[in-house]
């Protein structure tokens, strides 16, 4: 058994904060050499999404007799495909997997503004049961910051729309750390939230990423008091985003929400199952461009580049063999494993607040972690950003927040 990933690249407009393998759904249709083109009002005949539709159906059916444990369709914006098209999306999903559990956690991506009631019916007909919505603030002057294209409005009428569509497992997307943000705008973007009673939260503090156009604007020291950069809004600092975080903790806690992943927060038994199952370095098949595979210890992961990937499985016609590229890594340990596949592990499990068993590690690798990273764990624990409770290791509350550079001396 393994999880499903499909990817869907295509989004109305790419946010500037976003490093994430997505396409403008004009320029998308500018690259097209048949129908559609910039400024058409036919989502249905702008291309590449169709080629894209036919492409990860070859793909998928690429692996005859896969029956995922777990399907997740991300994006980019899956909800950017019209009606006809989700309905052509959901049938090349559900029929390579018609026989198998039709109550699997199904999860779907989509942005507030692209969400409609007849779309939503729709994907509940085919068996989508969570949806994710990337609201990310709820102030908007926060959200024309960062470049979204939808209001504060639009996310409290999408998520009425899901309900209403069935959807009884929401996630919302919030993000901590954007331009011109203080505490308080954070902790009035979690009480609204709240008010919407989501069965899950997300929250992600803000990432500046190479080559976005954020990147271009906020490149300095973020505590330095006189941090500014032209046509930006200034960011909170380390201090105030550390306050973020854990206030996000504190509240989401006594509201009844379990952290059970660095920033993922559920309701008791809402926890997500396809992401738990890549924390814990499972298995899992990743359909469309730049979505990875992770089967029998082997990750493998297509052309990032849509038209790249479109263009393989023209001329491969979908064997997966051709359309995916293959990562090799040094062994270590003493049962063979790769060096990717135990730091992976590592670093995927320590996301987790249960964080890494320390036995079923060396039952897995043959070595146990203190064989292998002696000094390094030494070093984390000094520093009091580690602790090991019951055989397991786990970030500390500050390595909570700093965990980036604990994952950084397992790398």
């Amino acid at each position: 058994m393994a999880g499903l990933y499909i990817h869907i690249p295509f989004c109305r407009k790419k946010c500037d904060y976003c490093d994430f393998a997505s396409v403008p759904i004009d320029d998308a249709a500018d690259d097209n050499v048949g129908a559609g083109g910039r400024g058409s009002t036919e989502l249905a005949e702008v291309q590449p999404l169709h080629d894209y539709l036919i492409a990860i159906n070859n793909e998928l059916r690429s692996y005859p007799g896969f029956v995922p444990s777990t399907i997740f369709i991300g994006g980019g914006t899956p909800t950017i495909l019209d009606t006809e098209q989700l309905r052509k999306l959901m049938g090349i999903v559900r029929t390579p997997i018609g026989s198998g559990p039709q109550h699997i956690e199904f999860t779907i991506e989509g942005n507030p503004d692209s969400m409609t009631l007849d779309k939503l019916k729709l994907l509940r007909q085919y068996g989508a049961n969570r949806l994710s919505i990337g609201a990310q603030s709820f102030n908007n002057d926060e959200l024309r910051a960062l470049g979204r294209i939808h209001d504060r409005g639009r996310i409290i009428q999408a998520f009425s729309i899901a309900r209403e569509a069935g959807f009884n497992n929401i996630n919302l997307d919030l993000m901590f750390g954007i331009p011109q943000q203080t505490l308080g705008s954070w902790q009035r973007t979690l009480d609204q939230a709240l008010e919407l009673g989501p069965e899950h939260l997300s929250c992600y503090g803000l990432q500046i990423e190479e080559g976005t156009p954020f990147h271009k604007i906020y490149s300095g020291d973020k505590n330095d008091p006189m941090y500014r950069r032209p046509g930006g809004a200034s960011l909170p600092n380390d201090d105030t985003q550390f306050e973020m975080y854990k206030h996000t903790i504190d509240l989401l806690k006594s509201r009844g929400y379990h952290h059970y992943e660095i920033s993922n927060f559920a309701k008791p038994g809402f926890e997500c199952k396809h992401n738990m199952n890549y924390w814990k370095n499972g298995d899992y098949i990743g359909i469309g461009a730049s979505a990875a595979s992770h089967m029998g210890g082997k990750r493998r992961e297509n052309p990032k580049d849509t038209q790249e990937y479109l263009n393989r499985d023209l001329y491969s016609r979908g064997g997966a063999a051709a359309l995916l590229m293959s990562s090799e890594s040094t062994p270590m340990g003493g049962g063979g494993a790769s060096k990717t596949e135990i730091t992976e592990t590592i670093l995927m499990n320590l996301r987790l607040l249960e964080g890494l068993d320390l036995d079923g590690f060396k039952k897995r690798f043959g070595a146990s972690l203190e064989d292998l990273y002696g000094k390094e764990l030494e070093k984390l624990s000094a520093l009091g950003l580690i602790e090991i409770l019951k055989g397991r290791l786990k970030l500390s509350e500050n390595g909570l927040y700093l965990a980036n550079k604990v994952f950084e001396e397992f790398v």
